[in-house]
């Protein structure tokens, strides 16, 4: 039964529609889409069936949802559509029941869908896809998609249409003739049709809304703080709504506890929206088949630095696991460690006997014991073999989550290269977090090779040096400070008269890390480029 208010508003379409010679709009979208009167109302002028059932333009392309998202907002923006609050919402939700991507196709621009910087690398052979495309789009952009070859090949009248100014602005190329070029390539490498989503498809008829609410196990980390351990709770509110709660602990000791609202898009893709100190905060969290595991990563959207990564696993359901350990690298001859393990459906009342942190470990008491959490302490022996261990307490286990090392023999510090963007008047700076990590030369003993063990961030002093891209070349004095957290805070936009020529306060610096391990005289150094530019003019974001 249709709303009274949509009848009223349906035949007010219809009667538009007979004096514009169209066909009335339809309910159905007889191809895959549902039955929406909403859909069929905002939609279904343009967008109706055609002689195969399929709804035009449409059901020839599939997106992720901030994709779908960005379609609508043009509709809203170029087409005049009108959309009361909420409605937006309702048909991303709807085009991604069925023309969304597959978890295994979403999972590989997962980082992007997330908010994250794209700084993937154009794949090999595909220069002309950079000099045609990514100058303005990312990359997970365009892998972000999937569109019949049809449907690829019109993107070029859709460009030369919107942005006819962009044959001069590229002319150093034949941009029309690149553009059919790479548009047949798109059109092999991300076809509509997909073992991946064939197989989506076949997956069997549940309620998700029942098989993802409940309590789940996160274990995550976030640069500058360190990690953290802590619970998701999803409770359903109707029509793939949720109410999330996000609580988690820090390895120092801070907790923090998040309220927000999510929705799920495509049985298995959830985004969230947090009101926290520090700003609006957006989690994306993707489920894999089966409902028992998650991955996930939030981020400030006011504070773009502030971001982190976090797996999941179900409470109630499936085996028991070892998920992580703090810390994570114990070193030989240590004493006295206090060992936290992490995990689910961990043995609540375990002997030392029946923990296993392999050779060279001995387990002198357990000083906590919960279903998700063993604090126990340890003694590493100074012959202990150094290298990866898998970790067992009764019947769950860690694989590779544990090494034993000698000593620190290298930094490196993460991003290699930084970005950072000058702002905070009439544009929002962009900062960057740096963290250090320290490495061991591993088993061969040879530094900077595949056996290399990751010891984890470490506590290190943080400085800024000159990049000498010209003479008298001072960037270093200009574009910036980095804290002893090692987050870089760039300088305010605009001309500044105290530079030469009153220049912005861009230009490049290196970013160095300095850590003394403990007990040693041994003095190491790290460096990672960073690239201070000016403010994004011409945003274009997965969120």
């Amino acid at each position: 039964m249709i709303p009274r208010e949509w009848t009223k508003a349906l035949a007010a379409v219809a009667t538009l529609s007979f004096l514009l010679g169209l066909s009335p709009p339809v309910l159905a979208a007889p191809a895959g889409l549902p039955k929406n009167p909403l859909f069929a109302l905002k939609c279904g002028i343009c967008h109706r069936p055609q002689k195969d059932g399929r709804v035009r333009r449409l059901e020839s392309m599939r997106k992720s949802p901030e994709g779908w998202e960005r379609s609508i907002q043009r509709m809203e923006r170029l087409q005049r559509v009108k959309l009361q609050p909420g409605e937006r919402e309702a048909l991303v939700k709807l085009l991604c029941q069925s023309l969304t991507l597959a978890p295994a196709e979403s999972r590989k621009v997962f980082y992007a869908l997330a908010g994250k910087d794209p700084r993937e690398e154009i794949p090999p052979g595909k220069e002309k896809l950079k000099e045609a495309c990514t100058r303005c789009h990312s990359y997970a952009t365009i892998a972000a998609q999937r569109r019949t070859r049809e449907e690829w090949l019109k993107l070029k009248s859709l460009h030369l249409s919107l942005y006819p100014a962009l044959v001069y602005q590229l002319r150093e190329i034949d941009w029309p003739m690149v553009a059919d070029e790479i548009l047949k390539s798109l059109a092999k490498t991300f076809p509509f049709e997909t073992p991946e989503w064939k197989a989506w498809k076949k997956r069997p008829a549940q309620s998700s809304a029942g098989r993802l609410a409940g309590s789940w196990r996160v274990i995550g980390s976030q640069p500058g703080r360190g990690s953290y351990v802590g619970s998701l709770e999803l409770k359903p509110s109707g029509d793939g709504d949720y109410e999330v709660k996000r609580t988690v602990l820090y390895e120092g000791g801070q907790e923090e506890s998040w309220t927000g609202k999510g929705t799920l898009y495509g049985g298995y893709a959830l985004r969230a929206y947090f009101s926290t100190s520090e700003g609006r905060t957006k989690g994306t969290f993707s489920f894999f088949p089966g409902g028992k595991t998650m991955e996930g990563s939030w981020l400030c959207m006011d504070k773009l630095y502030l971001a982190g990564d976090e797996i999941g696993h179900r409470w109630g359901t499936g085996e028991a696991k070892v998920l992580s350990l703090s810390p994570g690298a114990l070193k030989q001859g240590s004493s006295h460690v206090h060992l936290a393990l992490q995990g689910i459906h961990l043995p609540t009342s375990p002997r030392p006997a029946d923990l296993h942190l392999g050779p060279g470990i001995a387990i002198s008491k357990i000083l906590k014991a919960s279903p998700g959490q063993l604090v126990v302490e340890v003694e590493v022996q100074g012959n202990a073999p150094i290298g990866e261990r898998h970790v067992t307490v009764g019947k769950a286990s860690g694989k590779g989550i544990l090494v034993v090392y000698d000593r620190v023999d290298y930094l490196q510090v993460v991003p290699e290269f930084g970005l950072a963007r000058v702002g905070g008047q009439a544009n929002p700076a962009k900062a960057e977090q740096f963290e250090a990590i320290a490495y061991n030369r591993g088993p061969d003993g040879t530094p900077h090779t595949r056996d290399d063990l990751r010891l984890g961030p470490v506590k290190a002093h943080w400085s800024v040096e000159e990049y000498f891209y010209s003479p008298e070349d001072r960037d270093v004095e200009y574009v910036g400070k980095i804290d002893q957290n090692g987050l870089f805070l760039p300088s305010a936009e605009g001309p500044n008269p105290q530079r030469p020529f009153k220049t912005n306060n861009v230009g490049n610096v290196w970013v160095v890390a300095t850590y003394r391990p403990d007990g040693t005289d041994q003095e190491l150094k790290a460096k990672a480029f960073l690239l201070v530019t000016v403010q994004l003019f011409l945003q274009e974001t997965m969120n």
